[in-house]
């Protein structure tokens, strides 16, 4: 019989189907006119087969899971992009020519290590003649201080020569700084990714001479909307991927969140500092960070592929033991958060129920089951 009702329930279906109209709201209302009636038939359905011997019911072939609470989380999933912790712009603080590149673009190079250096030969040239002069100034503030202490001179004439002294030494620690400033270092470890001078140019505080970047740590940055602000803390795990990468996760936390609200997006920044040992990473890549929003640890929690819906609101399918069989029964349920495999069930699912996993699609409410190891 069960045969008989299907095979005019899918012809009435497919003479519905061959309607002339193409109207979306006709549509609709034939959709929804033919689900109530499926649940008419199949209501009658299962009137028909109480009234059978339970020997020549046919059983619908299940597979059951006791549901158990458990941890449930809440992702937020958004799009990041990369950059480097560290990274520099190297230029000169002295103006000059550039007298030497001791490095290449591509070479790894460690703090403190020479990078270039400008032509000094004017500086030195300076230093050279201020130094003769300071030995000079020198001599003579030592002559005038005797005299001073004996009286001979006037004490005017003693401060003329110790101030004299004093501005050359002075002047040539000026040139000592400048002639430090020739030579330009690396200020941490890291790449040499751009060199934009050749050796013979000019260079000067302006020039950006060279691009310097440490590749084994990055930073993500994503920007998240302000109403999940309550549910981001400091420190909270997350999860970066690479779609360029395919299934490569790099599971590092928050390092910081922004204090300021963008009046345009409505979006707080987002930071998580994490290693990048292989330097498979690159700056600007493409990524997206995923973390918990929402943490419960005793959850009931379903599949959210046995989530049905009737007129009445979601259902589940449970098994239910009556005398000596077992039948399918609809349990109404309210749905809490939900992600894309998982939903928590704050009511009609408790501890210790038999949801139906396997089979759920070929049953009803009242349809007797056998259950399926």
């Amino acid at each position: 019989m069960k045969k008989i009702l299907s095979f005019i329930l899918i012809l009435s279906l497919v003479f519905a189907s061959c309607h002339k109209s193409n109207d979306p709201e006709v549509i609709k209302k034939k959709i929804s006119h033919y689900k109530t009636m499926i649940g008419r038939y199949q209501e009658k359905i299962t009137e028909l087969e109480k009234k059978l011997p339970a020997q020549e019911v046919e059983a619908v072939v299940v597979k059951v899971e006791t549901v158990k609470p458990q941890i449930f989380n809440d992702y937020l999933e958004v799009s990041a992009s990369i950059e480097p912790v560290e990274y520099a712009y190297i230029t000169p603080q002295a103006s000059g020519t550039i007298k030497a590149i001791y490095v290449q673009e591509g070479d790894y190079v460690q703090k403190g290590q020479l990078l270039m250096e400008l032509d000094d030969d004017l500086i030195r040239n300076n230093i050279a003649q201020l130094e003769v002069q300071l030995a000079l100034a020198d001599s003579l503030y030592q002559k005038q201080k005797t005299l001073y202490e004996q009286g001979v001179v006037s004490e005017v004439q003693y401060l003329q020569s110790k101030n004299q002294k004093e501005t050359l030494e002075k002047n040539i620690e000026v040139l000592k700084t400048q002639l430090r400033y020739t030579k330009l270092y690396a200020p941490f470890d890291g790449i040499v990714d751009q060199i934009n001078v050749r050796v013979g140019e000019m260079a000067g505080p302006q020039a950006r001479v060279m691009y310097l970047v440490n590749m084994n740590k990055m930073k993500a940055i994503a920007h998240v909307a302000e109403n999940y602000l309550p549910y981001i803390h400091k420190g909270d795990p997350l999860v970066l991927k690479f779609p360029v990468y395919g299934d490569l996760e790099i599971k590092t936390q928050i390092s910081r969140i922004g204090n300021f609200i963008d009046p345009t997006t409505g979006t707080f920044k987002v930071e998580a500092i994490f290693n990048n040992p292989q330097m498979k990473i690159k700056p600007n890549m493409t990524a997206t960070m995923r973390f918990v929003t929402f943490k419960t640890k005793d959850a009931i929690v379903v599949p959210t592929q046995l989530l049905k819906k009737d007129s009445n609101g979601w259902f589940i399918y449970t098994v239910k033991k009556e005398g000596d069989k077992y039948i399918a029964v609809k349990n109404y349920i309210t749905i809490g958060k939900i992600t894309a495999s998982e939903a928590m069930i704050l009511s009609g699912l408790k501890a210790g129920d038999q949801i139906i996993t396997e089979g759920f699609h070929m049953v009803h409410q009242g349809s007797i089951v056998k259950i399926s190891n």
